[in-house]
């Protein structure tokens, strides 16, 4: 199902033996649009400490109570690595933390989900900041069509089966009040987020016919065939 990932920052988070925290804000990679991480603030049990759980560690999302389930226990948070958001993710980082909770790393997997023979044994990865970004600090940044200024950030589309961040949604407001659309994320050819700025490879008409995005409804198939025709891809299903 395709869901508001901006509507999942907030949810409180439950591990198999009671509550945790809440969700602060997801790391996505921005070459595969793969969601990373889900960061929770653990509020004031933990002294408001911040902590990554990985998806393969995600629940099903409880929509209706606003719960996000999560496959870790309180004891094993209260000891597992830390990490603040004002710092970069390194991948030594990273390492600690697959290690810690015994996650197959993402990074030493097969393209098709199976442990590769070349990492049987997995060895310390190399010292490269992967390229993570936080979804929320591309709430709110500018968009730079490629005739100008369009609107800005206001959500992303993502797919809470496989966890990959399909769609941006862009707030058009300063040319039609309370209008968004969805773009599909390639579509973005650079981040600034110091600068709060998103540049996208569409001029500002292509972004006005763009589909519709309501935060109220679902995301539906509908909207995925209308998008992926527009842009000129192929129809789905």
């Amino acid at each position: 199902m395709l869901r508001s990932l901006k509507e999942l920052i907030g949810y409180g988070v439950s591990a198999s033996d009671g509550e945790i925290g809440r969700v602060h804000d997801f790391l996505f990679d921005q070459a595969t649009r793969q969601v990373r991480y889900m960061v929770v603030d653990s509020g004031s049990w933990l002294n408001h400490r911040y902590f990554l759980v990985a998806p393969v560690a995600f629940g099903r999302p409880r929509w209706p109570i606003r719960d996000f389930p999560v496959r870790v226990t309180r004891d094993q948070v209260r000891h597992s690595p830390e990490w603040t958001p004002e710092t970069p993710l390194s991948r030594q980082q990273e390492s600690r933390l697959h290690s810690y909770y015994e996650w197959l790393p993402y990074w030493l997997t097969h393209p098709f989900g199976r442990r590769s023979d070349a990492v049987a044994v997995a060895a310390e990865p190399a010292p490269v900041h992967p390229a993570l970004a936080g979804a929320a600090s591309w709430i709110g940044c500018r968009i730079q069509a490629m005739d100008g200024d369009f609107g800005h950030v206001a959500d992303f589309v993502v797919d809470d089966e496989h966890w990959m961040v399909t769609k941006l949604v862009i707030d058009t407001e300063y040319w039609w009040p309370q209008w968004s659309v969805m773009i599909d994320l390639p579509a973005v050819t650079k981040a600034e987020i110091e600068s709060q700025r998103v540049t996208v490879a569409l001029n500002r008409e292509e972004i006005r016919h763009s589909p519709e995005y309501d935060s109220n409804a679902t995301v539906n198939h509908q909207h995925e065939v209308v998008l992926y025709d527009y842009l000129g891809r192929p129809r789905l299903g």
